[in-house]
């Protein structure tokens, strides 16, 4: 959210990854980590296409340069907090 505002605040016009990139992982390997957030949650796996994502590893270098932004948080408590907040306000959304 720290990351939004600042582009908000700055009125960029650059797209940023915003995450914190001392986790690779996998893609399943999230999905599995959702999973158990998300109890009644599936996983299905179709086959995969050429240039499919394989595993996940932000580059937050312009959203360094660009904003100051720094990670906060871990992969899992952002998870938890995210879905968290999604439970909380899911009648607002």
């Amino acid at each position: 959210i720290a990351a939004v505002k600042l582009a908000l605040v700055k009125k960029s016009e650059y797209i940023f990854n915003i995450g914190n990139p001392t986790a690779y992982l996998p893609i399943m390997a999230l999905a599995k980590k959702i999973q158990k957030l998300q109890k009644n949650a599936s996983i299905s796996q179709k086959g995969s296409v050429d240039n499919e994502i394989q595993d996940r590893l932000p580059n937050i270098k312009l959203a360094q340069k660009k904003l100051g932004f720094q990670p906060e948080v871990d992969l899992d408590t952002g998870l938890e907090l995210t879905f968290k907040w999604f439970k909380e306000n899911i009648n607002n959304v």
